[in-house]
């Protein structure tokens, strides 16, 4: 008879149980239609939210014609900022699709954007290395030129071989276009420099220069 009442109370046990599963199971699919419809609803928003950010790096990111390589850096780096936080809401929705059961949303706005960031880095990253390393070499005193000669000419080298390893696609950007211009101009210059710090270089020689270059 302990035995059968034993059973008895597991049987119970085990139907509230079983019960309240149920009204668990029920509560939980209710809240999970609450966020699921709340999810879709943001994505769709996000979605919409990518256009127009593609639209507005279009219009005014580092790309547009016109503006200097410094306020190019400048865009640059507020789009870059902007495109990152948008990056870990893409994560975080996927993540939630991913949860639902849902289809991954594809987002070819901010693919597109995040590629052509990655290329402007590279490129003004180096445009900006080299306006540094130029203003730099300004600064040199005629005295010291010739002990700084060979490092001018070893950074300019390394500059012209970052410069030629770009991407093809980046070599049609007037960025590109005017660092490739700039390094050229300083290669064919370093010679004449060169020239110009030997002993042999005498007054009347420095005359003609300030002649024909009317400095």
């Amino acid at each position: 008879k302990e035995e059968m009442d034993q059973k008895s109370v597991i049987r119970s046990s085990w139907r509230k149980l079983v019960d309240y599963a149920e009204v668990v199971a029920d509560k939980l699919s209710a809240i999970q239609g609450i966020y699921k419809k709340q999810l879709i609803h943001d994505v769709k928003e996000f979605s919409q939210d990518a256009r127009e950010f593609r639209a507005d790096f279009e219009e005014n990111g580092p790309m547009v014609q016109g503006i200097t390589p410094e306020e190019a850096v400048e865009r640059l780096t507020r789009f870059r900022d902007q495109l990152q936080l948008r990056e870990r809401k893409m994560e975080m929705y996927a993540a939630g699709e991913e949860l639902f059961a849902l289809r991954t949303t594809p987002y070819p706005e901010l693919t597109k954007t995040k590629k052509e960031v990655a290329l402007l880095d590279q490129l003004y990253g180096l445009y900006m290395d080299v306006i540094d390393t130029m203003s730099t070499n300004r600064g040199i005193l005629w005295s010291d030129i010739s002990e700084q000669l060979e490092a001018m000419d070893e950074s300019t080298n390394g500059f012209d071989a970052r410069c030629k390893k770009m991407p093809k696609r980046l070599r049609e950007w007037k960025a590109y276009l005017d660092l490739r211009e700039m390094l050229t101009s300083f290669q064919d210059i370093l010679p004449l420099i060169s020239e110009l710090t030997k002993a042999s270089i005498k007054s009347r020689h420095w005359l003609q220069v300030i002649e024909i270059t009317g400095t």
